[in-house]
């Protein structure tokens, strides 16, 4: 008899666990891999060697772009009523902020003859004024009089990104934690509702519109991760009559292999699969002398290996 495995993706590329399912307990994400057996028919019994079996998986961390519209993980974005020039994050539940990155407002024009009469456009640039529009704008170039000229990039600055905790609709009176635009922060921001500024290089805060979060990127860790079987022919998307024969309980960071159990993990793969296709066979006997006939397995026996995460994960 051959064993093959058929990995099913759940509406999500490559290992990723993204698809919802709603349970008993509320909501969680799963995985189906196919294993399928060629059994020729009649085989009186499929024993699983024990002694061969190896089984090893690892759960990673999952990042989402809350800003995605393919991302299972949504923000909603506004401006803060009392804080100037900040922007305010919304998600459903608390998430890690891996980052935020804010674009730059290339392609913006800063027309000097509105501002200082009197002065060519590469004398303004190189003026204080022109170099604070460049810096509060990130404007790509000075315009007078018909004269048009390119800001050089030291006139630009990507500025820091500044983190507070949201009370109701009050922000904190002080940042929790800063990063450079874009930059993964370095000190652990867990958060359902929070703000942003993003200030520049002399403390400046600049103005943001909700469009300007090009990315709000949270972490998701595996949680609760569990692996089991369902029985032979069940429909894919239908976990429920797995049998879970590894789970760990809560939230898992450790990148290591976690589903290994020091080396035991082909041993329970192969004793719940040995079970669940000893049952299946008894079954399908009984079913057939009820008939009046031979038990005759399907040329091609599917048993779903799924795997489940209360939370998105790799």
């Amino acid at each position: 008899m051959q064993l093959s495995i058929t990995d099913i993706p759940s509406g999500a590329a490559g290992r990723n666990l993204t698809t919802a399912v709603a349970g008993s307990g509320g909501q969680f994400y799963h995985k189906v891999v196919l294993l399928d057996f060629k059994t020729g028919g009649q085989p009186d019994r499929i024993v699983v060697d024990r002694d061969k079996t190896a089984f090893s998986a690892t759960f990673l961390a999952h990042d989402h772009n809350a800003v995605s519209a393919a991302s299972p993980i949504s923000a909603a974005l506004d401006r803060t009523p009392t804080l100037a020039k900040a922007l305010r994050v919304r998600l459903e539940r608390p998430w890690k902020i891996a980052r935020v990155a804010i674009r730059s407002h290339g392609g913006r024009t800063y027309f000097a003859a509105e501002h200082t009469p009197g002065r060519g456009a590469e004398t303004i640039a190189g003026t204080s004024a022109g170099a604070q529009a460049a810096k509060e704008w990130e404007i790509d170039a000075v315009e007078y009089a018909g004269e048009r000229w390119e800001m050089g990039a030291a006139l630009k600055t990507a500025g820091d990104i500044r983190f507070y905790r949201m009370g109701g609709d009050a922000v904190a009176p002080e940042p929790t934690t800063s990063a450079p635009n874009g930059s993964e922060l370095e000190t652990e921001f867990i958060s359902a509702d929070f703000a942003v500024r993003l200030v520049n290089a002399g403390g400046s805060a600049l103005a943001l519109a909700p469009e300007d979060l090009t990315a709000v990127v949270v972490r998701c860790y595996p949680t609760g991760p569990r692996i089991g079987l369902a029985a032979p022919g069940s429909v894919i998307d239908d976990t429920s009559s797995t049998r879970l024969f590894w789970q760990l309980p809560g939230e898992i960071r450790d990148t290591a292999p976690n589903a290994d159990t020091n080396g035991e993990g082909g041993e329970l793969l192969a004793d719940a699969l040995q079970a669940l296709l000893d049952e299946y066979l008894m079954v399908l006997r009984e079913e057939a002398k009820k008939k009046g006939t031979a038990a005759v397995l399907p040329d091609r026996l599917q048993v779903p290996l799924v795997i489940e995460s209360d939370a998105t994960a790799r």
